[in-house]
């Protein structure tokens, strides 16, 4: 298992036992990283822990812990918001590439 962190739109996953949630920007998912893989592919915008680590702190992901909030969330959080959306997306191309690869 390995901590994930959601930071985008909310997902669920209801086939999966037990059902999988991300429900919250910030949220923090312990998934085994074959399955964390599989909804980064499909979709969900997860990063891992020492990804999000290095663009948050623990304070950050505390101060912002609902969606009330995140909707004041200032432009300096929104920014480290915008870095690990890129982050993401640098880490689901590399995905993609080792699929490429093994197919």
């Amino acid at each position: 298992m390995a901590l994930y962190r959601l930071i985008g739109g909310p997902f669920e996953v209801v086939d999966a036992k037990p059902v999988i949630k991300g429900e919250q920007i910030g949220q923090a998912l312990d998934l085994d990283p074959a399955v964390a893989e599989h909804l980064i592919m499909h979709g969900a915008a997860l990063l891992p822990e020492d990804n999000a680590a290095q663009i948050f702190t623990a304070e950050d992901w505390k101060k912002y812990d609902s969606p009330a909030k995140l909707a004041q969330a200032g432009s300096d959080f929104q920014d480290q918001l915008h870095a690990a959306r890129i982050a993401h997306h640098e880490f689901k191309s590399g995905l993609i590439a080792a699929a490429q690869k093994e197919s």
